[in-house]
C-alpha cells in the first residue's frame, strides 16, 4: 500500500540495505566516513532521531570489504 501511494519501487524501510536516497549531505557523509577509514581511526555519528544513522552506517559498512575490516556496533 505504501509504494503505489508514493510511488516508490522498492520498501524503503529494510534492514537490508541495498538502495538509499542520495543527497549532499550523505555525499559528505560518506567522504568523512571514508577518510577515517583510510587514516584508520575512529569515529562517532551522531543525530536527531529519525535522521537516518543506522540506514547510513549499514549502507557505508555493506559498500566495504567484509575482510578488511573489522566492525563493532555499540
Amino acid at each position: 500500500m505504501i509504494k503505489p501511494f508514493f510511488g516508490l519501487n522498492y520498501f524503503p524501510f529494510k534492514k537490508d540495505i541495498q538502495k538509499i536516497f542520495f543527497s549532499r549531505q550523505l555525499d559528505y557523509l560518506k567522504n568523512r566516513c571514508s577518510h577515517f577509514i583510510d587514516t584508520q581511526g575512529i569515529a562517532l555519528l551522531t543525530g536527531d532521531i529519525g535522521s537516518g544513522k543506522t540506514t547510513f552506517i549499514r549502507w557505508f559498512i555493506n559498500s566495504l570489504n567484509h575482510n578488511s575490516y573489522k566492525f563493532i556496533y555499540i
